[in-house]
């Protein structure tokens, strides 16, 4: 017999026996009302109906049945979600860093791969939920509010004393990329969104940024957590046969509102990352004219200035630079000491201004993690001709097949007045190429000009890329 209280019933009963046996006799039951109207004058239709209607709710009948009948696999699948709530928590603790979107200004970067992992772990937490609910597994969302209540706790607990930042970095970060995608198209528009998922994106500290990339992902963190007490209630109250429709609806609500929340965000990624790789050529040769823009730029900068001068030269050719929070988002500078950056499509630079033009450092560096500064290592043919410079040899040699264009990294310092008499000097370009790549090992090696020549070739170093609050170091082996 097809009726939708049987089937509300039985896909909770987890025993595949015991779930034959027990709609059996719920339908024998479910017959005998219905034949028992239709003696009395009802239609068919209008006896199965009110018959229905009469055997109560399918959960409130389902729950306690299946708490009698429960298979043997219950205790598997309670311990799988044990290790997996176990293993979020872990990584909201260890890797939250990763995805940390609001720290100090220099680390707000956005690497499109931390969108798709924190969404993926967000699935995580709401399928587990939905299995609790499902099949009315209490443990399951006990584990859930029990990981979940400690991190909303202390979250809200460092919101409150707003001193404890790094404890909402590590407890609600974990989300902040999940909601990356939707707020960029809605503060700037779908191609912003297209754009960062080229190369590292800089996020500008404001006050709409600060509320999106932290007050929501505590939000939704809470959610989660109201949710899985809402679906604990629920079962609580079909075992003690005191299920209400408003629990089934609660649940239902939150159930709706992350469904569509990570559909979107799916569909939205997924359409704009096909696009992306459509457009994947075009953005290359882009990508690659603003690298030498810029390092023309850096190269040629005349550092024998104010900073004020510089960044007016910077801002007149199209390089705006902004000053760098350095400590902390609304710092005050009880020193001289200032830094200023910018950046756009995985490239930065950097400009510090150490106690009122004691001296002035331009540094350049490609994020080379991007899909695009794979080209950054060298060919054969470049490594060969870098192991053939000598110094004393003219720096046009490194403009030769634009091989200057693929340095990782540029430095150069002028010392305007060091404080002690001593006369000005400048430490000229100094540029790192990256000539070989082993997995997350890089091989790089500095050339220094000087006068329009080649003034020092370091020996070759290794690195090892590691990872530290949305930015890749390389730190020497």
């Amino acid at each position: 017999m097809k009726n939708k209280f049987l089937d509300k019933v039985a896909e909770q009963i987890e025993d595949e026996r015991s779930r034959k046996l027990i709609t059996a006799e719920l339908e024998s039951h479910l017959l005998d009302k219905i034949d028992y109207y239709v003696d009395i004058g009802y239609s068919k239709e209008e006896a199965e109906k009110r018959a229905t209607e009469e055997m109560g709710n399918p959960d409130d009948t389902a729950v306690p049945l299946n708490a009698l009948h429960q298979n043997k696999y219950r205790g598997v699948f309670t311990f799988i979600c044990l290790v997996a709530v176990t293993a979020l928590f872990m990584a909201t603790v260890n890797a939250s860093p990763l995805f940390c979107y609001v720290a100090e200004y220099s680390n707000l970067t956005h690497y499109a791969m931390f969108d798709f992992w924190s969404l993926i772990i967000l699935t995580a937490y709401v399928l587990m939920i939905i299995y609790s609910q499902k099949k009315s597994h209490k443990s399951v969302a006990i584990f859930i509010i029990i990981s979940l209540g400690f991190q909303v706790l202390m979250s809200a607990i460092s919101i409150t004393l707003q001193g404890l930042f790094l404890l909402i970095i590590k407890f609600s970060s974990i989300f902040q990329p999940a909601v990356y995608a939707i707020v960029t198209i809605i503060t700037k528009g779908p191609i912003a969104y297209i754009d960062s998922l080229f190369a590292y994106e800089n996020i500008e500290y404001s006050a709409v940024n600060e509320w999106c990339y932290t007050t929501i992902p505590f939000i939704i963190m809470a959610l989660l957590l109201l949710w899985a007490i809402a679906v604990l209630i629920k079962i609580r109250g079909n075992e003690q046969m005191k299920g209400r429709k408003i629990h089934l609806k609660i649940t239902k609500v939150f159930k709706n509102i992350f469904i569509v929340f990570l559909s979107v965000n799916f569909l939205i990624m997924g359409i704009c990352a096909v696009i992306s790789r459509v457009e994947i050529n075009s953005k290359s040769t882009e990508i690659l004219a603003e690298r030498e823009k810029i390092i023309d730029f850096v190269m040629n900068a005349n550092l024998k200035t104010t900073s004020n001068e510089f960044l007016d030269n910077a801002k007149a050719n199209g390089l705006d630079f902004q000053l760098n929070f350095k400590y902390g988002k609304h710092p005050t500078f009880d020193s001289s000491d200032k830094e200023y950056v910018y950046r756009h499509n995985g490239n930065m630079i950097s400009v510090k201004d150490i106690n009122c033009n004691m001296y002035l450092s331009l540094d350049y560096n490609a994020l080379n993690t991007s899909i695009f500064y794979d080209d950054l290592l060298l060919t054969t043919k470049e490594v060969d001709a870098i192991n053939n410079l000598k110094v004393g040899d003219s720096i046009s040699k490194l403009y030769e097949k634009s091989l200057i264009y693929k340095a990782s990294a540029i430095s150069k310092i002028y010392y305007a007045n060091d404080n002690l008499g001593n006369p000005k000097y400048s430490l000229y370009p100094c540029m790192t190429f990256v000539i070989d790549k082993k997995g997350q090992t890089y091989k790089t090696i500095d050339i220094s000009v000087s006068g329009g020549k080649i003034s020092k070739i370091c020996e070759p170093i290794e690195h090892k890329k590691e990872y530290e609050t949305g930015f890749n170091f390389f730190i020497q082996s």
